[in-house]
């Protein structure tokens, strides 16, 4: 459900349509301090809204979805043997 004021909410996340070299691209902003369950909601709506943008049900091809990365010239990977996060 979108929300009228989104000051009101104190946090939020951006969702921007941009054109991209071969599809349009849709680009998700998170506060730096996003949670698991953020991406979810987020994602969730990005799919609702290229949905109702193509006219189908689903991605098809049509857009890209991609996560802004907050933390600028830092690289993160994942260790997946221990399942966790290593900034450096």
């Amino acid at each position: 459900m979108a929300t009228k004021n989104p000051t009101a909410a104190g946090r939020i996340a951006t969702l921007q349509l941009k054109p991209g070299a071969d599809l349009p691209v849709l680009t998700a902003s998170l506060p730096p301090d996003f949670s698991r369950a953020d991406v979810g909601r987020v994602s969730a709506h990005a799919f609702d809204l290229i949905s109702k943008l193509t006219g189908h049900p689903c991605l098809s091809g049509r857009f890209r979805f991609e996560i802004e990365d907050v933390f600028v010239n830092r690289a993160i990977s994942v260790d997946l043997a221990a399942d966790k996060l290593i900034l450096g």
